[in-house]
């Protein structure tokens, strides 16, 4: 049985270890703009990034702004704090009715205007330390924000799941 959870535990991590994409997402409201702000927009973002090429992608789906948006930022910052700007996402590449922005992105190499390295990106990224935040006419600093988490790969969550099945088996015994 020891053997069985072993195995387990080392076939995580080696897919884990080959894994070189982090997968990431993001829900930005009014209330994690510091300091909060009272609006009707929300976004949903995802991004990914993979750290053998330096190349981080992601797209925000995002509606509901009090005025047009003039631009989206990914900045360096933990939940409740201000930070610098990390990345310039620039303005939306496509505005409908209400408001709706639908934008997708690509960056490759060192990023940021201190040119972050792939691995310090990751660190970032996997630490919840950077944010996004997007600007309307109407709310220059922010309308909304949403700090940027790590979504857990399925190979840990599946590796969790046979070490939780094999220790709850063990304890039957």
């Amino acid at each position: 049985m020891r053997k069985l959870i072993a195995l387990a535990c080392l076939a995580g991590l080696a897919a884990s270890a080959a894994a070189d994409l982090g997968i990431y997402s993001a829900t930005l409201t009014g209330a994690e703009e510091v300091p909060p702000v009272v609006t009707s927009a929300s976004a949903a973002s995802s991004f990914s990034f993979d750290t053998v090429t330096g190349i981080l992608r992601g797209s925000i789906s995002a509606n509901g702004f009090s005025s047009e948006v003039f631009g989206a930022r990914i900045h360096t910052g933990a939940f409740g704090s201000n930070g610098p700007i990390t990345i310039d996402l620039g303005a939306p590449t496509a505005i409908g009715s209400g408001f709706i922005w639908d934008m997708n992105f690509e960056f490759h190499g060192n990023i940021g205007p201190d040119s972050l390295s792939n691995d310090e990106l990751k660190a970032l990224l996997d630490s919840g330390g950077m944010y996004i935040n997007i600007f309307t006419l109407a709310k220059e600093t922010g309308e909304i924000r949403g700090q940027i988490h790590p979504v857990p790969e399925p190979a840990s969550l599946v590796t969790l799941g046979w070490g939780g099945l094999l220790l709850a088996r063990r304890r039957k015994r």
